[in-house]
């Protein structure tokens, strides 16, 4: 049960397959890769797949397959291979690697690391960030995220606090705000890059100074006067932690989402 995340691009492949289709085929087609190869070649089409699925209500089914089941599921994505050459959502550079995923379980390591880049309490970010969460309402009676913590889904049974005081922003909050508010706009999108401090902004400046760009996204127009100059800087190195690096991965395709202009789809798998 992986969340994918992607940029929603108005792309040939996503027109012809649809947005879940085209995710679904995208895992089959890593799946092949992953799991085909054997030390003398390609593993033949009757290699039995395996693998359990945690299901939201914490229990674990088995679901069974064959290779060759995978890689002709898979098959449709050749004809849609070219219209990905040069796209710049491709984030590792072959084509529909524009679709990641958050696996679970969700690391208390993740948790924590997200909670470490919003910043103290008395930070601008961190200012920011309860300013978006007040607003919007994340973590409030989010029983999703109750259910996805008694599951084992989140690593921690409590959220966490990354911070030891009571106004410090925690791990419920910045989930539901990133994985359970549905597609994130234009707006949200740049807020999430400015709280979690993966560009560098005139934030420095007060929170004032970046609101109204914010405002201006979520509206799809031009800001008023000048636009500040975005810059990523979220550093790529793993800290060899998975989900954190997935996570990492979320807030590239946020940053690729925003320089298309387009929203970062999230959406539950089956």
């Amino acid at each position: 049960m992986p969340l994918y995340f992607y940029p929603l691009l108005d792309c040939p492949p996503r027109q012809a397959l649809g947005p879940h289709e085209l995710a679904l085929r995208a895992h089959d087609r890593l799946l092949c890769q992953t799991l085909g190869q054997g030390p003398d070649g390609p593993l033949p089409d009757e290699t039995p797949l395996g693998w359990e699925v945690r299901g939201a209500d914490g229990r674990l089914r088995r679901e069974d397959s064959t290779l060759g089941a995978c890689r002709a599921r898979a098959r449709v994505l050749e004809a849609h291979e070219p219209a990905c050459a040069g796209c710049p959502a491709a984030m590792a550079g072959v084509p529909f690697s524009c679709i990641q995923a958050i696996s679970f379980p969700i690391s208390a390591r993740a948790e924590r690391w997200l909670l470490e880049r919003i910043g103290p309490p008395e930070s601008l970010t961190a200012t920011f960030f309860r300013f978006s969460a007040r607003g919007m309402g994340y973590g409030v009676d989010c029983e999703v995220l109750d259910q996805w913590r008694r599951a084992g889904l989140i690593e921690s049974p409590e959220p966490l606090r990354a911070f030891d005081d009571r106004g410090a922003a925690n791990g419920d909050q910045v989930l539901h705000a990133l994985l359970l508010a549905g597609d994130l706009d234009r707006g949200r999108v740049l807020g999430a890059l400015i709280f979690l401090r993966a560009l560098d902004t005139p934030l420095n400046e007060g929170t004032d100074a970046v609101l109204p760009l914010v405002s201006a996204a979520q509206a799809n127009r031009a800001p008023a006067g000048e636009a500040p100059a975005l810059k990523f800087v979220l550093s790529l190195e793993s800290d060899g932690d998975h989900s954190t690096d997935e996570f990492r991965g979320f807030l590239i395709a946020a940053w690729v989402s925003l320089q298309a202009g387009v929203p970062l789809a999230v959406w539950m798998g089956p």
